[in-house]
């Protein structure tokens, strides 16, 4: 999944089912960058965000490679 579907995701709100999992203390700088996605995309939660990012990442790491 590249940026843009996420973008295009977060153009709505989730609806995907979700648990509670961690709590985890963010840097400086990550929890500025979310507090600046909640303020594009109100919408959404600061946890849903948090939930829609990790999602990308991890798709991205599990996608497989080209050689």
């Amino acid at each position: 999944m590249s940026a843009p579907p996420l973008l295009d995701e977060l153009k709505t709100p989730s609806t995907t089912p979700t648990t509670e999992c961690c709590q985890t203390p963010l840097l400086l700088d990550d929890a500025a960058k979310i507090a600046a996605l909640t303020d594009l995309y109100p919408q959404h939660t600061t946890e849903t965000l948090i939930t829609a990012l990790l999602h990308h990442a991890l798709s991205v790491i599990d996608a497989p490679r080209e050689n």
